[in-house]
């Protein structure tokens, strides 16, 4: 049987030299090219990974950066039990001295920046960016990363991949956000879910992993379906069904999730435009295929903090009673119009579309791209009136400065006294710098540039008095990704998707928790996307009596 030289590479490296060994491959033990094998085998993939001895992962052969990279875990994990030590415990709960340490005792004979490079270099290999991989270590008794002759312990990368990410200044730096470590820390949340029997719902384990690829699109779903509790699939239309089109996969899962739940949960799924993914979905159907950074707005994927959870709850608690065409390309819901889209802002940039230009480039040319993003982040101030403390936002009686700082988080934001409000705009401030610096890591080499960009953290927030917590703050910045601000013709200010345009209505749907942007198309709407609007998040604008019928194409 012909094999890919990634599996005859890893089969030699797992056979026992002198007796028999039983392994599972997927790419041997089941035909690819049979559909019908294919849909009795898929089912069957967690009972198959759960009841092995171990999950042995093979990431690919060794080399330079994979050797070096998996150096640092021995280094992260020894640190980990070092700073763990009795007698080292309150040395390390001061950042500045868990650096201090670091430097001193971990640090060794390379350099920690060409460590870390290498390490990312290795989560990034494609193994690790597959959908399939999830279930396979998630429900694994226990799992072992190989990569060449380098063997280590999943929980021992898992260990060393938290640690990385913990350190936000000093040595490992640079990391803070960046998401291929992400996919690794996402698949041992999995794990504390399963074993702790709080099981994701499978469109919560579909947005927790939609950054992951499949050669298969309609995969995107059924890889994680032996994820989620069998109760959770009640109801819906979730068999495994290669002989349909994804287009027809993802069309029947979302009907039968707003038929299920009679709300409209699958509609804050972000829509991703600009890229090739599954072509013949209408426009309310979300596309797994393909995905841009952007985060929903409500889903607690974005917002793992309980504290910062927000129950909106636009439609007043109503129920969805969606109605589809005979084609299933047209979807009717009722609700109502709230108001139009007057002004919008320039989008926010995720930072993966981001182009900050070559680590070699010119000064001028680094300081056109610090002026272009200061211009977005100034588009945005003008837009929502960021420094207008005087002026009264008529939904609320709030300021037009604080309707500002909240909704360009959408409505996440800490809010509950005068002291953390200043606290937290000060913050603000500081965390707009600090993400603008880690994304600029070659001005390093620049030492005059990198410093005069650095200055204007000497003067926010100096004692480090804020209460509310950087994790907290990176992860509420991820709602701004890919979308605008904007203004309303009754003068809200609300967070809209990117795609939005002037012109636009803001309608608030029977059974939504959110409001949404819809295009006018002739006889029908074109959906957009979920948004936030400041004031009307709790069925303030909501009236029952007034919502008609609403044909989304």
């Amino acid at each position: 049987m012909l094999v890919t030289l990634n599996l005859y590479n890893a089969l030699i490296r797992f056979r026992y030299p002198d007796r028999i060994r039983t392994l599972w491959a997927d790419a041997l033990c089941i035909d690819q090219t049979s559909i019908q094998e294919r849909q009795q085998q898929v089912p069957l993939m967690r009972r198959i990974y759960s009841q092995g001895l171990r999950t042995l992962v093979w990431i690919d052969a060794e080399d330079e950066h994979s050797k070096l990279g998996l150096s640092l875990v021995s280094h992260l994990v020894d640190f980990y039990h070092f700073s763990r030590r009795p007698q080292n415990l309150k040395k390390t709960s001061n950042l500045k001295n868990l650096h201090a340490l670091y430097e001193k005792d971990m640090r060794k004979d390379m350099p920690p920046e060409n460590q870390l490079n290498a390490f990312l270099q290795t989560l990034g290999r494609v193994y690790f960016s597959r959908t399939w991989i999830v279930q396979e270590i998630v429900v694994a008794p226990s799992t072992s990363v190989f990569c060449g002759e380098i063997e280590i312990s999943w929980t021992d990368l898992i260990t060393a991949a938290k640690y990385y990410v913990g350190f936000k200044e000093g040595p490992l730096g640079e990391i803070t956000g960046d998401r291929r470590i992400g996919q690794v820390l996402l698949i041992d949340r999995d794990q504390k879910d399963l074993l702790g029997s709080n099981t994701a719902s499978i469109l919560a384990l579909m947005l927790r992993h939609r950054r992951s690829s499949a050669t298969d699109p309609r995969d995107k779903i059924f890889a994680l379906l032996g994820l989620t509790d069998p109760s959770h699939l009640t109801g819906l239309d979730m068999r495994v069904d290669y002989t349909s089109e994804p287009a027809e996969v993802y069309t029947r899962f979302a009907i039968s999730h707003l038929q299920h739940t009679q709300g409209l949960d699958i509609l804050s799924v972000p829509r991703v435009s600009g890229q090739q993914g599954v072509q013949g979905l209408s426009s309310w159907v979300p596309d797994w295929s393909v995905w841009d950074g952007t985060v929903s707005l409500r889903w607690e994927e974005t917002l793992p903090s309980e504290s910062l959870h927000q129950h909106f709850d636009a439609a007043a608690g109503t129920k969805a009673l969606p109605t589809f065409s005979g084609d299933r390309s047209e979807l009717t819901l009722k609700g109502l119009v709230i108001d139009t889209i007057s002004r919008t802002s320039v989008p926010f940039p995720a930072d993966g579309e981001v182009v900050f230009g070559d680590p070699n480039a010119g000064a001028s040319e680094i300081i056109d791209y610090i002026h272009k993003f200061l211009l977005i982040d100034e588009d945005w101030d003008l837009t929502g009136s960021a420094y207008d403390r005087k002026s009264i936002y008529l939904s609320t009686g709030e300021s037009l400065s604080e309707v500002y700082y909240q909704t360009i988080y959408g409505g996440h934001a800490p809010w509950p006294n005068s002291l953390v409000r200043q606290q937290y705009k000060r913050r603000v401030k500081e965390r707009r710098t600090r993400r603008f610096l880690r994304r600029c890591k070659y001005l390093r080499k620049r030492p005059k540039l990198y410093y005069a960009a650095l200055l204007p953290l000497l003067f926010l927030d100096p004692a480090g008095t804020a209460t509310f917590g950087d994790d907290d703050l990176d992860t509420i910045e991820l709602v701004k990704d890919n979308r605008r601000l904007a203004k309303t013709e009754s003068g809200r200010l609300a967070l809209v998707p990117g795609t939005t345009e002037i012109g636009d209505q803001v309608v608030v749907l029977k059974g939504g928790k959110v409001p949404y942007i819809l295009r006018k198309r002739v006889e029908s709407w074109e959906f957009i996307g979920e948004c936030y609007v400041h004031g009307v998040m709790y069925g303030e604008s909501f009236k029952e009596d007034k919502c008609h019928d609403f044909i989304i194409v």
